[in-house]
């Protein structure tokens, strides 16, 4: 039988092995998103594993059945390229980040977010043209882009 302590260590490397293994693939995907931002505020703080589910995240809102629906972070200081991997979340239906200091092209690739009905990325410092793929996001209701570098 091994010593007291080693079971002990054993039980709580198993235990935070299972919390992160727990987090939803959306939970995932929007930490995968976390990772390539600058959050000097710490708005992002409790997006973490700690949770199955990012329904309870800042910025988060989701359906009674824990999908991703909304994801609200305006004004937060929030810098670096557009998180692609948002558009992996199937129900996102509604993006907002305006006012933040995101930097980059807005990639042809945002058409895979194909539930978007709400754009909103106005007041931030993205450049280069409006990806001619925007038209194919096919339940877009309202776009907002200005306030940027774009042509």
């Amino acid at each position: 039988m091994p010593p007291p302590i080693i079971t002990i260590i054993l039980l709580l490397l198993v235990s935070t092995t299972t919390l992160t293994l727990s987090l939803t693939q959306e939970g995932l995907d929007l930490l995968q998103a976390k990772s390539t931002l600058s959050d000097p505020t710490g708005i992002l703080s409790d997006w973490n594993t700690a949770h199955p589910t990012p329904c309870n995240w800042t910025g988060i809102t989701c359906t009674h059945s824990n999908s991703v629906t909304g994801i609200h972070l305006p004004s937060a200081s929030l810098s670096g390229p557009f998180p692609t991997t948002l558009c992996r979340l199937a129900s996102l239906s509604t993006l907002s980040l305006h006012n933040n200091h995101l930097k980059s092209n807005i990639p042809p690739t945002i058409s895979a977010c194909r539930n978007l009905t709400h754009l909103d990325l106005s007041a931030n410092y993205f450049h280069g043209l409006i990806p001619s793929t925007i038209p194919d996001i096919p339940n877009l209701l309202y776009l907002d882009l200005q306030e940027n570098s774009l042509s």
